[in-house]
């Protein structure tokens, strides 16, 4: 029976007896003790008569109307906005990555086939899971977990060499690796090592420091030529990117949030929701939920000595898997067919066809 039948019931039950109760003590029916049978009477028959299932039964209430889906930041359009409560975040494809530094590129599909180009890396041609570039040497992380490298890098290997990884990156004088443990192995010119124990689980090369992600979620950083480059915000992170003098992190919720150097406006992100970001040489690019590029940086003063230049924060279309900031204003992607395209730069190379 319905909440409210139910209490009518009750109530007129109650009255039923009250007036009964009251005749029989006062000797007999008056139209006094008569007035709570007679109301005790009517709730009965009204409380019989309502339907099962009607009344204040909240359980049938209609359920409240979905709230309206979030609109993008006007500032942003068809972007993202962060739902701060329960971000929906695509995963990223196993396996396909992209990296560009100064004049080379290298991008890898889901099989771990790389393809190459600018100046092209020395590869043996075998299954690689990224590459990434210094100034005069480069690594590539099999998926072997074995890393070749080539240049300066490979000569100052040393004992490193039969190491397996589970990352890699490299700055534009040295390389780390990253163990299955935890730890890192670096080699190169002017190495820096990162604050002793510290276990790791992914890495990030930048100009000059590089910075690694935590099994806690902190972000540390070393190697900055400014220190202050180097002082990283309280996580908790999923991934960091490290540019020429500034570095990004993707918060929980698919936040961007950048620090160091800002001349440009590399360290300002938009408002939106990311699940990938790339920080390169005075600018940062990412990739929202929804698989669209977004970056961010422009430097007025390259945009006024290079007129003819691609604007290097107006990325091109489409869905997107991969992104790379790279080197000299330019910026690679891979859309999630597998192809390449780049955009903006001085010294752009042409992607492969």
């Amino acid at each position: 029976m319905a909440l409210l039948s139910m209490l009518l019931f009750i109530l007129g039950a109650g009255g039923l007896l009250l007036g009964g109760g009251w005749t029989l003590f006062s000797g007999g029916p008056t139209l006094a003790n008569l007035k709570p049978a007679l109301a005790g009477l009517v709730m009965v028959v009204i409380a019989w008569l309502l339907p099962v299932g009607g009344g204040l039964n909240m359980a049938d209430a209609p359920a409240p109307p979905p709230p309206p889906p979030p609109q993008p930041p006007l500032h942003q359009e068809g972007a993202v906005p962060i739902n701060h409560h329960e971000p929906q975040r695509k995963q990223l494809s196993s396996g396909m990555s992209i990296s560009v530094r100064l004049r080379s590129a290298c991008s890898t599909d889901a099989t771990g086939t790389p393809t190459c180009w600018g100046e092209p890396a020395p590869l043996t041609g075998q299954a690689i899971k990224r590459v990434a570039f210094g100034r005069d040497h480069g690594c590539a992380l099999l998926t072997t977990g074995e890393a070749e490298c080539w240049g300066s890098a490979e000569e100052s290997r040393g004992d490193t060499r039969n190491q397996p990884f589970v990352d890699i990156s490299s700055t534009l004088e040295n390389s780390c690796g990253l163990t299955a443990q935890g730890a890192l192995r670096c080699w190169g010119e002017k190495t820096v090592l990162p604050p002793p124990n510290h276990r790791f689980r992914s890495l990030t090369g930048g100009a000059q420091h590089t910075c690694g992600l935590t099994d806690r979620g902190e972000v540390l950083c070393w190697g900055c030529e400014n220190p202050k480059d180097c002082a990283a915000p309280q996580g908790p992170f999923t991934q960091v990117s490290a540019g020429h003098n500034h570095t990004c992190a993707l918060q929980t919720n698919g936040a961007a949030q950048c620090w160091g150097s800002n001349d440009s406006g590399q360290s300002t992100p938009p408002n939106i929701a990311f699940q990938q970001l790339s920080s390169g040489w005075s600018h940062t690019c990412g990739i929202d939920i929804r698989g669209q590029l977004h970056c961010w940086g422009c430097d007025t003063k390259l945009s006024k000595l290079f007129p003819d230049s691609p604007n290097h924060c107006s990325p091109p279309d489409g869905q997107f898997s991969a992104v790379a900031a790279g080197d000299l204003w330019n910026s690679c992607a891979l859309h999630t067919n597998g192809k390449a395209i780049c955009w903006g730069g001085l010294r752009r190379e042409k992607e492969p066809q």
